[in-house]
C-alpha cells in the first residue's frame, strides 16, 4: 500500500498556474514473478490565476504492470 502527496506552490509553477496538488493512494499485489496487479486512486488539480481550477485526474485506476 502506498500513499503520496505532492504540492507545488505559486512560486514553483509557471504561466497561469498558481499551485498544483497531486494526491494518490494505491495497493499492489504480486501476481507472478513478472506481473503486479494494482488498484489506486489519483487526484490532480491545478489552480489557475485566471479562470476556474482544473481537475486533471480524479479517478480510480486498476491495472496490471508487467516487467521483463
Amino acid at each position: 500500500m502506498g500513499v503520496g502527496l505532492s504540492y507545488a506552490p505559486d512560486i514553483t509553477t509557471f504561466d497561469d498556474g498558481d499551485q498544483l496538488v497531486d494526491f494518490r493512494v494505491s495497493a499492489e499485489a504480486e501476481v507472478s514473478s513478472f506481473a503486479t496487479a494494482f488498484i489506486g486512486y489519483r487526484f490532480v488539480e491545478v489552480e489557475l490565476s485566471q479562470g476556474p481550477d482544473r481537475d486533471l485526474d480524479d479517478q480510480v485506476h486498476v491495472g496490471v504492470r508487467l516487467g521483463f
